[in-house]
């Protein structure tokens, strides 16, 4: 896998094939004979969520509107955002996949990380970057080597101050 993952290199789809896709996930989620999560009672989104609360209290805003998906492939997740110089950011992402194996990664427009702090606690990562100049920037949830992701969910949220 290149380490520049640019987003040209993903593949474009239209609103029909994403909507196709999500409501497969969806039935994924809902007819497996024992989810992942099943566990510790909660989905990926509550998971990640009770991971950002900490954050909120030291005064970061939670984007209210998460992201979320199923890994379809090995292949990583690629994602873009618009980050504004000055402001300090977290990203964290949870999945269905056993703990240990999801990772984000934050890359700028020359495909360069700019993570300056990581975290993996079992069911989910994060990244935090301040970047340095405004821009789009591509993140990055990729499952550990060796891991399965086909079919299992994910959600990120992300915080800013």
């Amino acid at each position: 896998m290149s380490p520049n993952p640019r987003p040209e290199s993903a593949p474009h789809q239209s609103g029909v094939a994403q909507a196709c896709r999500w409501f497969a996930g969806l039935l994924t989620v809902f007819l497996a004979p024992y989810p992942a999560w099943a566990d510790t009672g909660l989905k990926p989104l509550e998971m990640v969520q009770k991971v950002a609360e900490p954050y909120v209290v030291q005064g970061f805003d939670l984007r209210r509107q998460p992201f979320s998906g199923v890994f379809e492939s090995s292949a990583p997740v690629l994602l873009r955002q618009q980050l504004y110089r000055g402001n300090e950011y977290w990203f964290w992402a949870s999945s269905t996949l056993p703990p240990g194996e999801l990772k984000v990664e934050i890359f700028n427009d020359e495909g360069t990380s700019v993570a300056v702090e990581s975290l993996n606690r079992g069911d989910t990562a994060g990244v935090r970057v301040l970047p340095k100049k405004t821009g789009t920037y591509t993140i990055r949830l990729i499952a550990t080597e060796g891991s399965s992701p086909t079919g299992a969910t994910w959600a990120m949220v992300y915080g800013y101050r």
